[in-house]
Parts: C-alpha cells; structure tokens; sequence
C-alpha cells in the first residue's frame, strides 16, 4: 500500500507492510521528537521511534534510561547518531556549595518546586514513605539533603540538553519535570496510560493520568441534554492489575521461593557489576516475600467479611500499592493513606465504620504494627483478603480513595466517593467530593449523608463511562509485550494513529 502524507509541506511516500515501514523521501529535520525508553516495554518504545521518523517524518532522538537499553536500540535500529544514555550527559555538573543558587533558578524557570520532585523519586524521597516502612533501604535515600539537590539539579540540567529545540516527547509515564520544560518550551508532551476499563489505554498530555481531552469529554457530558438517554457499557475491571491480584500467592513454601529468586538474580547481576547505582542494597528484597505471608496470615486472622457487617454502614477505604507512581507521581500532594483513614474516622456519627483492604502485593512492605495500630482505631475494621473489593464496594455507604481503580469502580456502582487524590479524573463528577483537609472531609461526610448527593450517580456513571470510552482504545497487546525486546511496527503504529487522531501530530 503506498500512502502519501504532507507534514508541513514535506512531502513524502512511505511502504506499509505488517511489519516495516520503508522512507522513500526524506523526514522534516525541523521537527524533532524525542522518546524516553525506560527498562519497561523497551520494543514498543523502540518501534514508536521508528515509526515516528519513518512514517511521520520526525527527526527522533531516543533517551536510553542506561547502557542495556542503549544495546538494544543500537540492535534493532542501528546505525544512530543523535540518541543518549542518561548516565553519559556530557553537562557542568553542580557542587553541594553551589546548589542552591542552581536550585532556585531552576524553579524560578519552570514554575516547579525540587522538593516535590524529590518526593516522587523512591530513593531520594523514601522518607515520604510513612505507610510502608518495610521497603528495603535504598542508598541514596541517606544521602545529604545538598547530595540529593545536586542529583535532581544535575538531571534536570540533561533534560535541558536533551530537549532542546524538541517539539514532541513521548514518554512511558508523565513526568513532572520533563513537562515543566516541555511547556516553558511550548513542546508536545505524551504518554500513554492505562484508562483503568479493561485492555484501554489513552494518551495523556499532562503529568497525571487525566488529560485535556478526557477531562473536557467528563465536562461536556455532564451538561449534555442527551447523556441521560446513553446506553452505558457495564464497567470492565482492568485486566493487568486484575491479573497481578491473582498472581499473588501466599504460602511459606511460595515466600522460599520467590526469596531463593531474589538471592539467585541479586547475586548474579552483582557479579556481572549490573545493579542499578545508589539503587537498593544487594539481598535487600530477599525477606520480603516471607514478610508478605506474615501480614496476609495476621490480616486474614483478624479481618472481617460482608456477612459479618451487615446492618452496619460503612466506608470502603482500599490501599495502595506502594512505593509506584499510582500515589508518587499520581498524587504528590498527599499520598498518607493513615491519616487519610484517621480523618475519616473522627468524622464518622456513632455505628458507622471504615472497612480497609490491603492492596494484594502490599503485604510484604508493611510492618505487623501497621496492622495492628489501624485496628485499634474503634471505627477501623480490616477486610478480609479473599473477598473482592467489588463486594465490598457493592455494599458500602460511601468509598474513599486517595487514587487509583476503587474510586472508578464505585462511580460505576452509583455510590458517593471521598478522593484524596488531587489529580483524579473522577474529581469532575457530581458524586465525587476531592478533599484535602480533616475539615473538608467532615464537610464531605455530612454532605453524603445528609444531602442525598446521590441522586446524580446515574449521571456520573454515565458521564465519566462514557468519556472513558470516547478517550480510550483497545489495546490488549500492551500488557502481553511488557518484557518484550523485538520491533512490534503494528503495535507503534496503531498507537500513533490513536495519538495523531487525538491530539494531531
């Protein structure tokens, strides 16, 4: 099939088989892109930049997070001139005497502030990681707080080179960072993310898993006359986050396996000299399995079931898994899920509850005395592990999340939600109150339960299912090629023409 396509006045042709996209005549050297590839989803990344020069006529630049994945580019595409590895940045690098002064003029610049970009770096912002305690140490989480703004100065300081004259950048997860200057730039910013229905994914420009155009269809149809006569499709849990729920097992023979895993891959890549820099500590994984199956016994031993509560209202509060970008990057302004709880229940009238589920692969970063100080709050019950938190939602009052599937899942339920979550889409329906203070959560509750707010969920779960479909595509292939390591072009391609359909490329 020939296809003629015109990009700002280039003209060119290119071959389209199932597999190859062949350039006849030249790409347009003044549009640039650059493609982040991190260690996940390598030759999906790798073919969207094949794509992007050969089918759309960008000059691409490919940003290797380490040496690994600079191999394999070089591999599958080779004969590249303009791509980095990170580590290799040629910049100034600052001192911890001159770090401040770079520090203020970086925020003074791009509108951002060091400390919360610190925050969502797992090791440089461990310290916020009240609620799993238990996460094995990482080294630079020790370094100096000068050590730390050096690391994120010098960083920002490669984006600088990298994005320079950049007019497009693709990337796995919105960054804040890169976005901040991307639009002091006036550069195009994606990534493509998980709409939480099923195998749907669409492409969000900004740093959180919103997006303009999602947000706007949420809007539109909350205020459209004909949202009310839209035949919705029942709500779809997301396939690979199910999937990982079910893959969790919880028996000590399991633990000594996955434990024996961690020692054989630590040891190995130590030998090799390939563990990540100031990353985690060698063996530091190899306990965790086996505190995972302590919590989850303990937890299951005290936890309650639908059949034990029934006559009781109740808020439904499921965690999170953490540390992830679902709570560092997702929500950096609050990600406490403890006091989140602790709020709640000072706020609830007498016979009402708070039923808490742990997030299935969170077992193994908690402590025992995270259990055990929740259930000692008098309204704070757990719930117990082996009933889906469907059935929970199904028979709640009120859901509560900080960010996340379980605020999705109950909107399409019909029932009221609590977000702590600043950036969650759901935060535009009628039915969902974003909270940010003790204060705006009693407000919260009392509206709830005194106002009858739910007699708009209808309209929420039409609005919000509706814009959800409307934004998203299918695209099941994703998940079933997160380790792959080979140029999938259908899989790019399809992508791109999501993206281009979307947002215009």
């Amino acid at each position: 099939v020939i296809i003629y396509a015109k990009q700002k006045d280039i003209q060119f042709i290119t071959i389209m088989s199932n597999t190859s996209f062949v350039r006849i005549k030249g790409k347009d050297e003044a549009k640039r892109a650059c493609v982040f590839i991190n260690s996940e989803q390598k030759g999906f990344f790798i073919s969207i930049s094949n794509i992007l020069e050969n089918f759309y006529g960008y000059n691409v630049t490919i940003v290797c997070a380490d040496k690994h994945v600079k191999l394999l580019v070089d591999k599958l595409i080779p004969n590249r001139k303009n791509d980095y590895v990170m580590d290799s940045i040629d910049i100034e690098k600052c001192t911890e005497d001159n770090v401040i002064e770079q520090a203020k003029d970086i925020e003074n610049r791009y509108g951002f502030l060091l400390a919360q970009l610190m925050s969502g770096d797992r090791g440089l912002g461990q310290g916020y990681l009240f609620n799993v305690e238990k996460v094995p140490d990482i080294i630079r989480a020790s370094w100096s707080y000068e050590k730390k703004l050096c690391c994120i100065v010098d960083t920002i300081k490669k984006y600088e080179v990298i994005l320079k004259d950049c007019n497009l950048v693709i990337q796995q997860w919105p960054s804040p960072d890169i976005l901040g200057i991307t639009k002091k730039n006036n550069c195009k910013i994606f990534s493509l993310v998980m709409m939480k229905y099923g195998d749907r994914f669409f492409w969000t420009d900004g740093h959180t898993v919103s997006g303009s155009k999602f947000i706007k269809r949420i809007n539109d149809n909350i205020t459209s006359n004909k949202i009310m006569s839209y035949n919705e499709a029942e709500y779809i849990i997301e396939t690979s986050g199910d999937e990982i729920n079910k893959e969790q097992m919880y028996t000590w023979t399991d633990a000594f396996n996955e434990a024996m895993h961690v020692y054989i891959n630590d040891t190995k890549n130590w030998i090799r000299g390939i563990n990540k820099k100031n990353s985690y500590r060698y063996l530091g994984w190899v306990l965790s399995p086996f505190r995972k199956v302590r919590n989850y016994n303990y937890v299951q031993m005290i936890g309650k079931n639908p059949d034990d509560l029934i006559g009781c209202d109740y808020v439904y509060f499921s965690l999170h898994c953490e540390p992830e970008v679902s709570m560092l990057y997702y929500s950096p302004e609050f990600s406490n899920s403890m006091e989140a709880i602790a709020w709640i229940s000072k706020s609830l009238p007498a016979g009402m509850l708070i039923v808490v589920k742990e997030q299935s692969v969170s077992y193994s970063v908690r402590s025992k005395w995270y259990y055990r100080q929740l259930s000692k709050i008098p309204n704070v019950v757990w719930a117990e592990p082996s009933v889906h938190s469907w059935e929970w939602i199904k028979h709640s009052k009120i859901v509560s999340t900080v960010t996340g599937a379980a605020g999705i899942e109950a909107v399409s339920m019909l029932k009221p939600v609590i977000s702590f979550g600043k950036h969650q889409a759901i935060n535009n329906l009628p039915t969902v109150q974003h909270v940010s203070s003790f204060q705006e959560v009693a407000d919260a509750l009392n509206d709830i339960l005194y106002n009858d707010i739910t007699s708009g969920a209808l309209l929420s779960k039409k609005s919000f299912i509706k814009a959800q479909i409307d934004s998203s595509f299918d695209f099941p292939q994703y998940k079933d090629n997160f380790a792959s390591e080979e140029i999938n072009n259908d899989m790019a391609q399809k992508a791109l023409k999501e993206l281009s359909d979307e947002y215009g490329l």
